[in-house]
């Protein structure tokens, strides 16, 4: 599966992002419900509560706040 940022581009939904490796948090979005897992380590840490679309795929159903 790929990445939450890859799935929202790919269906015309456009997110802020800059580096697409998890290092600059431009692509951080809040978890409404659910949980995601990380494709690969970041170098930036989300708030809590929230995700790097960049580097994360869904665990189960997901909503956010993009």
């Amino acid at each position: 599966m790929s990445s939450l940022l890859e799935l929202a581009k790919n269906n015309g939904v456009e997110i802020n992002s800059g580096c697409r490796a998890g290092g600059c948090g431009s692509c951080q979005v809040s978890i409404e419900e659910g949980e995601v897992e990380n494709l690969q380590s970041q170098d930036y840490d989300p708030d809590p509560g929230c995700c790097l679309l960049c580097v994360s795929r869904p665990k189960r159903n997901l909503t956010i706040q993009a």
